[in-house]
């Protein structure tokens, strides 16, 4: 694990990234904040930069973590 490396954020709400964005910035946070709308921009940046982070932080409203990862929920339930 690089603890120097960026935070990796994504998240689709634009309110959402500025509200985390801004608590980044209260805690006086080191590493570079990089903020992704959807995970494909994501994972195109991790595979092409070649950038080892020290956290990946996925937001999605029909994922729920299970035992064993990330399991969709339907969100007409």
């Amino acid at each position: 694990m690089n603890k120097n490396g960026p935070i990796i954020v994504i998240e689709h709400d634009e309110d959402d990234r500025e509200f985390m964005k801004d608590v980044f910035i209260d805690l006086d946070y080191q590493n570079e904040i990089i903020f992704f709308e959807d995970g494909h921009l994501a994972l195109h940046f991790l595979i092409n930069e070649k950038v080892e982070p020290f956290i990946i932080d996925f937001r999605h409203q029909y994922a729920s973590v299970e035992r064993n990862g990330i399991e969709g929920r339907n969100p007409e339930k």
